[in-house]
């Protein structure tokens, strides 16, 4: 497997996803299994939650090209996508992560490479990154993935 990194940014919002990576039709399927959170706009103490959840459709958002960790490494078949303006279709009661965080804070989840979340060789299927309880500020995901 090779890995591969993106950076999703989201422009001052409500609600609205900052990204997803979802899988093409007939390729591989992928594994996250290092994110880190972050704000971007003037500090101040908002407090607000990260959503991390399964979806079943792209949405509409600007695409991102995740790059190879190793350059030998062929090119990323998977679609990421960030700012999103058409939200994805994010699975009901399947959130894998939650966490309420403060606007100056940075938080990182990591993992063993083989205990990440995986999303299936499915087209459309991946995971995607929003913000449902944000005030309007402009935030950040960087993703370290495998497929």
């Amino acid at each position: 497997m090779a890995t591969y990194d993106f950076n999703m940014k989201r422009t001052a919002s409500t609600t609205a996803s900052t990204g997803n990576i979802t899988a093409q039709s007939v390729v591989r399927r992928g594994r996250v299994w290092d994110v880190v959170f972050g704000c971007e706009g003037t500090p101040a103490d908002n407090a607000f939650s990260w959503r991390v959840q399964r979806c079943t459709t792209t949405g509409t958002g600007t695409t991102v090209t995740p790059i190879a960790r190793d350059p030998a490494d062929a090119a990323c078949t998977s679609v990421a996508r960030e700012n999103h303006t058409i939200e994805p279709t994010y699975t009901a009661n399947n959130e894998l992560l939650e966490l309420s965080m403060n606007q100056r804070a940075t938080f990182r989840w990591q993992v063993d490479p083989l205990y990440g979340w995986v999303y299936p060789a499915t087209a459309n299927n991946g995971i995607g990154w929003q913000t449902p309880t944000a005030p309007a500020l402009a935030v950040s995901v960087n993703v370290a993935f495998e497929e």
